[in-house]
């Protein structure tokens, strides 16, 4: 079984390149995809020093999550890989965590109409050292192992959400195909979103920390549901309900922490208008 890996890179730092070296050894070939307009040399050369099977991409544009993916499975199909596993550059594995992924991967029965395994990171009581497979019905990209027997079948990442629930998307049209959706929940991933602050609460005094995000960021991630929400809320209600309940969280905990507050809203307000007149894919600036 044949096994590559893609990474998404824009604006790489140092800890980009230990990010990746968490999982070198257990892939075949890294498709490092930089999305960045001028690519940083000297983490490039970091990187291909540390992983001599890694194929550099860079085209000098920011072309998304979607599209990238795309172009990356394609690409790996062609080569003979069977699976990819699909990483953001903050994310990493520890270890033995990573060990343990794989074997419970390539151990797991029927794994030819499942189109994605993935993992969790955010319950860390699950973890464990014993295979917890479930149904489940999405997943996030970073951390993924995507089936590329069914890529072309189910038909690709949507490339109308560029970044945000790209992966959500993947997972409701292929359980609509008929293919399941497999969450390890004892593989722990470690996984960053957004930038974490520390916030002072005024009557207790004690900090607790809150995920902060760019106007652009929460543009998409608004944007975006308001899409999903069009095609998706009479078969997956629950989960368009949940989705609704973390935007709106979201943009609640930006507003009230930002400094940059009415940029904000303006981006807010372009989220929903650029749903409504069907402006897709990349933000475009008026």
């Amino acid at each position: 079984m044949n096994i590559a890996a893609v990474v998404i890179l824009y604006h790489p730092d140092q800890q980009t390149v230990e990010n990746i070296l968490s999982y070198r050894y257990y892939v075949d070939k890294i498709y490092i995809v930089d999305n960045s307009e001028n690519a940083s040399m000297s983490i490039i050369g970091a990187i291909r020093n540390e992983v001599p099977k890694a194929v550099y991409i860079h085209e000098s544009q920011n072309n998304g999550i979607a599209q990238r993916l795309n172009q990356v499975c394609k690409l790996a199909g062609e080569a003979g890989y069977n699976y990819i596993l699909t990483m953001d550059q903050d994310s990493s594995f520890e270890e033995t965590v990573i060990k343990n992924y794989f074997e419970c991967f390539r151990g797991y029965p029927g794994k030819e109409n499942v189109a994605m395994f993935g993992v969790q990171y955010e319950n860390p009581q699950w973890a464990s050292d014993k295979c917890n497979a479930s149904p489940w019905t999405t997943l996030i990209t970073s951390g993924s192992i995507v089936n590329l027997a069914l890529f072309e079948q189910i038909g690709g990442f949507d490339e109308n959400l560029f970044i945000d629930t790209v992966d959500f998307e993947y997972c409701y049209r292929s359980i609509l195909k008929g293919f399941r959706i497999i969450l390890f929940k004892n593989i722990l991933l470690t996984h960053r979103l957004g930038i974490t602050q520390f916030q002072t609460a005024g009557k207790t005094g004690k900090g607790s920390p809150v995920t902060l995000h760019s106007p652009v960021r929460l543009y998409y991630m608004l944007r975006n549901y308001l899409y999903l929400r069009s095609k998706y809320r009479k078969l997956f209600p629950a989960e368009m309900l949940q989705s609704r309940n973390a935007v709106l969280n979201r943009i609640k905990i930006n507003l009230l922490h930002t400094t940059h507050r009415t940029e904000l809203l303006r981006y807010i307000w372009r989220g929903v208008v650029d749903f409504k007149a069907n402006r897709l894919g990349k933000y475009r600036k008026k």
